[in-house]
């Protein structure tokens, strides 16, 4: 049993080459265009949520402890600056070189 893969073979008469060309840019412009309105709604949509978060936090991104620590609380007997940025550190030796 042989089996045989269908191969495209353009037709021979000259005027069908040309139509079929013809038929074929077509099909690629209406694609292109297709495509173009597509990047077009994406990028509207984008530039939209942009707009809409610039208006939302206008007055910048809202934080959660805006009037320093409640009284009473152990964060309030402390001064506060907020030039300090608390946090764990682990010192990094430069010399040493990483397990690969």
């Amino acid at each position: 049993m042989y089996i045989q893969f269908a191969r495209f073979s353009p037709p021979r008469h000259p005027v069908l080459r040309l139509l079929l060309g013809l038929a074929g840019l077509t099909l690629l412009a209406l694609f292109s265009v297709v495509g173009l309105f597509i990047a077009a709604g994406v990028a509207l949509v984008v530039a939209a949520r942009v707009l809409w978060l610039r208006w939302r936090f206008r007055d910048g991104i809202p934080q959660p402890d805006v009037h320093g620590p409640r009284q009473g609380s152990a964060e309030s007997s402390r001064v506060r600056d907020d030039d300090i940025i608390d946090g764990e550190f682990t010192v990094i030796d430069h010399n040493r070189r990483p397990n690969r």
